[in-house]
């Protein structure tokens, strides 16, 4: 009896795991879904000085797919890097216990800063990844990646700083019972637009990344790369005019929460 009731646990444990898994799996790709479609209604936000409606966002989740493989992309590279993280640390832990207890707890509490240090870099390197693959659907996720990488190279910290800026928000809204909430998301998720256009502006003024860059490989008629190339530069002019605000807006974010 003992070992039918072992059993009998082991596999309701297996089928619970393995519901709660599925619908981890669901929650994630829901989440990935409305993210892209809420990255496309912000990102015409940012640039219409009109009132825009919610036909943006329904026009979103027409990127679904492109959400759901930025996603996936993302993940896979951050897992990587989360994995030769431990694994250095592991090491580091490893070499340092010969040297004594001492030494191996120094080397764990370096480890472990060490770890989170690289992850974040690596998170906010590719941050901007959906923006760019929303943006731009006729930029493959790996290209939208390594646009990412260039346009937040030498601004990760600038970043952190910034959704440190948030904290002060976050906090007060927790004497709102959250709702609060309901008008924070939409400040940081324009804010963390702006962030994006004033990165890449500067990123294509300093020819850290090139007009044909955000334009598909074509293998066709020449006019077609023209035809891209011109509706790119018309894009980034809509957006000078539209968006004289986002790189002010980028660098005064810090400033007006400084006081939080």
């Amino acid at each position: 009896e003992t070992t039918d009731d072992i059993f009998l646990f082991l596999q309701t444990f297996v089928k619970s795991s393995s519901i709660i898994y599925l619908i981890s799996i669901v929650e994630a790709v829901i989440s990935l879904i409305i993210q892209g479609a809420s990255t496309n209604l912000y990102l015409k936000m940012s640039r219409s000085p009109e009132k825009i409606t919610m036909t943006p966002f329904i026009e979103g989740f027409s990127f679904a797919g492109r959400s759901l493989l930025a996603g996936l992309w993302v993940g896979l590279w951050s897992f990587l890097w989360y994995f030769a993280a431990i694994f250095a640390m592991a090491l580091l832990m490893v070499i340092f216990s010969l040297l004594g207890e001492t030494f191996l707890i120094l080397a764990g509490c370096i480890g472990v800063i060490g770890a989170v240090i690289i992850l974040l870099y690596k998170l906010y390197s590719y941050s901007m990844t959906l923006m760019i693959a929303i943006e731009f659907p006729e930029v493959s996720i790996t290209r939208a990646l390594d646009i990412s990488k260039k346009i937040t190279k030498g601004n990760i910290w600038e970043l952190f700083v910034l959704e440190l800026s948030f904290m002060g928000w976050m906090f007060l809204s927790i004497f709102t019972m959250f709702i609060g909430v309901l008008w924070l998301e939409p400040y940081m998720s324009m804010t963390t637009i702006n962030a994006y256009h004033s990165l890449l502006k500067d990123a294509l003024k300093k020819g850290i990344v090139k007009v044909e860059d955000l334009s598909p490989k074509s293998t066709t008629k020449e006019e077609s790369n023209e035809e891209n190339e011109k509706a790119i530069i018309d894009d980034q002019k809509s957006i000078e005019s539209s968006e004289s605000n986002s790189e002010t807006n980028f660098d005064s974010n810090n400033d007006t929460n400084k006081d939080l």
